[in-house]
């Protein structure tokens, strides 16, 4: 059994370090471009320009010279004069005749010369020879032959693009996690739970170790951190193997709990020494899990209700991260905004069917109300107010159902927050006036309800018209003072 375990650690061992050697050595390798045969082939390259007319024949001298001088260096020898061109004491006329165009743009580009970088010495003398010889026909064959030899490179460049070696890590990892898989379904129950552990232990280990030696060299940054990525996703099955009958042997809730439990300062510590958002969501994801895990013998109905608070926290803790860390910001917040209304849904779904009775629902929506003007008030977004002059009335109903209290009590409570969200509106109108338009607006519509309900009742009148005054004659006097002006001319037909 020790040597098959043995056997297994070598062989992930080798495939953790056979992935990572892959991506090193792709990301060594590099296109030769400073060797002889591509001076050579720059070379004919350049007689080709010239004797097209492309170029002049003092310039295809000088690069000549500057070729003949790298070759040299490259070969080991001292960087010496070539010999300079034969000269024609007979006076030529000075050739003017314009360059032939040049229909490929891309060629007209400025070859850069290696003259800064060569070492300072007096400048050879330097003949034009205005005869210009034309190139031979084994100059001709060899230019396309250099175009073949110089389309190898760069089919080998392209293969080791950058997307090329994010897909063959990506690759190496998904062959991996197939081969882990495989020996869990058919070998995994045949090894002892320390050694199951271990395994997982070493695998985890060995990714995060090869991803954060890959993220310190330039070219290897992004595959590094997609391989710590996978670590950190393999942190929750190590910690679950540990608890696993056979060595803590912890119930399915308490398991629940300790993975819960021992991911989130991991995922904390990497979101500290890497900045990365990914580690940030994990970290939130992870908390709300342990607070799940850690509610023991709740019903059902409730579980939900704690996450609003944490919620809220997460909120108040990516305003904090935003102008400091805006990378670990985003994680907190967007859990927040996806998780609560998953969790109201899923409370008003345990209503519909009977599971969950006022008293949880009235919390949840409070709660959720509450959330809302915290969002608001941090991010200065409509939706939010919106969404917490929405909740709130709900819950009050809601509370007073579950308080069992006489239901005379609801349209007093509604004119009251009539009155409340005209106020708010008022309050804010001058400095945040995306969060004062919703309980303006609003606030007719609950005096509306309230009206309707006391036009019911006789005993309900007496208790809601007073309220329903104050609030009318308000709404009157803030008109006439100029106040609410973004509501338009319907201001005034309102306040009548």
């Amino acid at each position: 059994m020790i040597s098959i375990a043995i056997f297994l650690t070598l062989c992930f061992g080798g495939l953790i370090a056979l992935v990572i050697a892959v991506i090193v050595l792709l990301s060594l390798r590099r296109p030769t471009y400073n060797s002889a045969a591509a001076l050579d082939a720059f070379e004919q390259r350049v007689v080709g320009w010239g004797a097209a007319g492309r170029i002049q024949a003092d310039l295809v001298a000088q690069l000549r010279t500057l070729i003949a001088a790298d070759r040299m260096q490259l070969l080991g020898h001292l960087p010496a004069v070539p010999r300079p061109l034969a000269v024609d004491p007979r006076p030529q006329a000075r050739d003017t005749r314009p360059l032939a165009a040049d229909p490929r743009p891309q060629a007209r580009a400025t070859m850069p010369l290696e003259a800064d970088l060569m070492p300072q010495a007096a400048p050879p003398v330097l003949h034009a020879d205005t005869g210009h010889q034309p190139p031979s026909a084994d100059q001709r064959l060899a230019a396309p032959a250099a175009d073949l030899r110089s389309s190898t490179p760069q089919l080998l460049s392209s293969l080791l693009a950058l997307t090329t070696r994010r897909t063959l890590l990506f690759l190496g990892s998904f062959l991996l996690a197939v081969s882990a898989l495989t020996l869990v379904i058919f070998n995994w129950a045949s090894f002892p739970p320390l050694i199951q552990f271990g395994l997982l232990a070493f695998i985890a280990g060995g990714l995060w170790a090869g991803g954060t030696w890959m993220t310190s060299r330039p070219d290897l940054t992004t595959a590094g951190r997609n391989l710590q990525a996978v670590a950190a996703l393999l942190v929750p099955v190590v910690a679950f193997a540990l608890t696993r009958p056979g060595l803590l042997g912890m119930a399915p809730r308490a398991s629940w709990l300790a993975v819960s439990l021992i991911s989130l300062p991991c995922y904390l510590l990497a979101a500290w020494r890497t900045g990365r958002g990914f580690y940030s969501f994990s970290a939130a994801i992870t908390a709300i899990s342990a607070v799940l895990a850690a509610q023991f013998g709740v019903r059902a109905e409730w579980l939900a209700v704690p996450l609003a608070p944490l919620l809220t926290g997460y909120l108040a803790l990516a305003w904090w991260l935003r102008p400091r860390a805006p990378a670990l910001a985003v994680g907190p917040r967007w859990v927040a905004q996806i998780v609560l209304p998953t969790a109201v849904l899923g409370e008003l779904l345990l209503g519909r069917l009977g599971l969950a009775g006022t008293p949880a629902l009235a919390a949840m929506l409070g709660l959720s109300a509450l959330f809302y003007v915290v969002a608001a008030w941090l991010d200065s977004r409509a939706a939010w107010s919106l969404l917490a002059a929405l909740l709130l009335p709900a819950a009050v109903c809601l509370g007073i159902d579950a308080a069992h209290l006489p239901t005379q009590i609801v349209p007093p409570a509604l004119a009251t927050l009539a009155l409340a969200y005209l106020g708010i509106g008022v309050a804010l109108e001058g400095r945040r006036l995306a969060l004062a338009r919703p309980p303006a607006l609003l606030a007719p519509l609950l005096a509306g309800v309230a009206l309707l309900s006391a036009l019911i009742d006789p005993e309900v009148t007496r208790t809601t018209m007073p309220l329903l005054v104050g609030l009318g004659a308000a709404a009157f006097v803030l008109v006439e003072r100029g106040r609410m002006a973004w509501v338009g001319s319907w201001r005034h037909a309102v306040a009548t």
